[in-house]
């Protein structure tokens, strides 16, 4: 389910991992390593939705987010976007993390590169602030090597 990534499996797939019920620990780990694997830019509907209002600490995003952030295509990297810039937390620890483990091409580079122009909207100026220094950082190592 989760290399197809249909949005039905992945929904499935979410549902199980983010239980909170403690019934069936063995279903939520399996879940959860599954997700592990998606990869595909059609699974962003559904996890970009279990993103809706949540905090940057919440289960919810520590898993969904790093997912979303190496999606094949745009799609994913631009839902974590628009969802740190309607946050009014400060989400830089969560920040820093995506953009040093996640970057993988210059596509997904580019996808956090237009969330520092000053026309974008941010309802707290710290996660702007994150990106550009976590950009920063990344170029600053990328061409170190």
């Amino acid at each position: 389910m989760a290399k197809m990534g249909r949005p039905s499996g992945v929904e499935l797939l979410l549902s199980a991992a983010l239980a909170t019920d403690g019934r069936d620990k063995a279903r939520q780990q399996t879940a959860y390593y599954a997700l592990q694997e998606v990869y595909r830019g059609e699974a962003v509907p559904p996890l970009a939705a279990r993103l809706a209002d949540q905090p940057p600490t919440s289960e919810a995003v520590k898993l969904v987010a790093p997912i979303l952030a190496r999606t094949s295509g745009p799609a994913g990297q631009e839902a974590v976007v628009n969802w740190l810039r309607n946050r009014p937390e400060n989400a830089a620890p969560l920040v820093h993390d995506l953009i040093r483990q996640q970057i993988r091409t210059d596509p997904f580079e580019s996808a956090w590169a237009t969330a520092v122009d000053p026309a974008v909207p941010f309802k707290n100026e710290e996660n702007r602030k994150a990106i550009r220094e976590a950009l920063d950082a990344y170029r600053a190592g990328r061409t170190r090597r």
